[in-house]
């Protein structure tokens, strides 16, 4: 009986990090918490714990109806993955050796010889006014026992833990880069950007005449459990959710579309092309309503609905 109680009490004794639930240890990872309303460019700071590691990355949010709005900016035209914001950096220039890097500090240490987990989702941003329309891989993650600033930029030596070989494309939908690796420090910073020089980035050139391969980021996760940087996204239906209240056909369409709305309650929508222009926006108030599209060029359009909070997109094809 002795021996079993020692052995009770020497179990409690153990590291509290042992009998913890897993979690996700970057703060803010969505973005949402904000210091201030990003305004313009080079605020990534506004973005709480948020900051700068190399030169001038971006702050993006419904706040802002300008340059670094959502889903609408200066750099293209993308809705958040989660929430209202978003973070954005440049991955390569093709005139000058040039790259961006976001940062912040974890929420606490990580274990030496533990194995952790890493997500962060991409899309790859187009405006090809502003030569913005290149491809790259070597999107990664990599931590530090320091933080870094624009005065004192994070390496970019050829290492990261987690980065993708794969070049990312996608402009429409958020693409995950994810991985693990075993902590060899207590690593307290983390960095997420490209840390990979010229010679050792592939990359690919959608317009000749692009320059900047510049990617949005949203919904980061460092965790000792797999599942939880899953990139699930988990939420409740009910009878007025948004997702399955309103329906849109038919899809694709060279004439009218039709909205049936399946609840009680208005939604407003915005239409916007391809390159993000803003077609229509509107609050519907109707059961059923119809949008006649004829005149609209063949192409891709997005449905932006919005409605008690809650927000979706829809992909509309017109043929």
């Amino acid at each position: 009986m002795k021996k079993l109680s020692l052995l009770f009490f020497f179990i409690l004794s153990l590291p509290l990090v042992r009998d913890c639930f897993a979690q996700n240890l970057v703060p803010n990872p969505s973005f949402e918490d904000t210091v201030a309303c990003p305004n313009n460019y080079d605020e990534m700071n506004y973005a709480t714990g948020w900051s700068a590691y190399r030169f001038t990355p971006d702050y993006f949010n419904v706040c802002n109806t300008n340059v670094v709005g959502v889903p609408s900016n200066d750099f293209g035209f993308q809705n958040p993955r989660t929430g209202n914001a978003y973070a954005g950096f440049a991955s390569f220039d093709n005139m000058i050796f040039y790259r961006e890097n976001i940062g912040i500090q974890l929420n606490q240490a990580l274990i030496i010889g533990q194995q952790y987990f890493v997500s962060f989702f991409v899309s790859m941003a187009v405006n090809n006014i502003a030569q913005i329309n290149i491809a790259t891989n070597k999107l990664g993650a990599r931590f530090f026992t320091v933080p870094f600033s624009f005065t004192s930029p994070v390496p970019i030596d050829n290492y990261a833990q987690v980065f993708t070989d794969s070049v990312i494309h996608d402009t429409l939908n958020w693409v995950k880069v994810s991985g693990s690796f075993v902590a060899d420090s207590a690593y307290t910073y983390l960095s997420i950007g490209n840390f990979f020089n010229d010679s050792a980035t592939s990359y690919f050139l959608h317009d000749i005449s692009a320059v900047l391969a510049y990617y949005y980021i949203d919904d980061v996760c460092v965790s000792t459990d797999s599942l939880i940087c899953s990139g699930e996204i988990i939420k409740d239906v009910t009878e007025n959710d948004i997702e399955f209240s309103i329906s849109i056909f038919p899809n694709p369409t060279k004439g009218k579309i039709h909205f049936i709305n399946n609840s009680t309650y208005p939604f407003t929508l915005t239409i916007y092309s391809s390159m993000g222009h803003q077609i229509l926006n509107d609050l519907i108030n109707e059961k059923e309503s119809s949008l006649d599209i004829t005149n609209y060029s063949a192409g891709i359009y997005f449905a932006l609905i919005k409605r008690k909070g809650n927000i979706i997109q829809k992909k509309i094809i017109k043929y």
